[in-house]
């Protein structure tokens, strides 16, 4: 529910973003910083049932002052706040980052390795993966101690392993089946 929520309203944000002609992703950006910024407890308070409406609008409308929001990010903020739908700003993020993905052809993932590696090996398997996908690729990079060598890469809806124990499987199963 929260998650089809979000979508609903991402996808309202890019059609107002288009009919602006002004770009998503810069809505995206300014979303994603208050997202990022707002503690637990803040949260908290602008949910809490017993905290009046008009004081959750003043919260948002000091938080929408302080990151310089547009007067259209400010009123969909608002919105959010009138309608009971502020609990669900993390989702709508979450879900405009996936839109604004797919429009401008970008992939997120995460690489793992057993190791850390130096940033020009970084940028050689963001590459790799850029080629293979044909979209730009953003990727965390995350040592697991549990890869013995290699990597492991999720990027967008794909799996990518290249880990020495993906390799001892395969060799295992080619040598079962000869």
């Amino acid at each position: 529910m929260n998650s089809r929520l979000g979508k609903i309203y991402a996808k309202a944000l890019v059609m107002i973003a288009q009919d602006r002609h002004e770009e998503p992703d810069s809505y995206l950006k300014s979303l994603k910083q208050i997202n990022e910024s707002m503690s637990d407890e803040m949260v908290k308070l602008i949910t809490m049932p017993n905290v009046s409406t008009s004081i959750r609008r003043d919260i948002i409308i000091e938080i929408s002052n302080k990151f310089d929001l547009s007067d259209t990010l400010k009123r969909f903020m608002i919105f959010l706040v009138d309608n009971g739908r502020i609990d669900k700003f993390s989702y709508i993020v979450k879900a405009l980052g996936e839109i604004c993905d797919k429009l401008y052809g970008r992939i997120s993932g995460t690489a793992f390795f057993a190791v850390d590696i130096s940033e020009s090996d970084k940028a050689g398997i963001s590459g790799a993966i850029e080629q293979i996908t044909g979209k730009h690729v953003t990727l965390d990079y995350k040592v697991d101690s549990s890869i013995l060598g290699g990597i492991v890469v999720y990027a967008g809806n794909a799996a990518y392993d290249g880990s020495v124990r993906h390799l001892l499987d395969e060799l295992k199963l080619e040598l079962s089946i000869n």
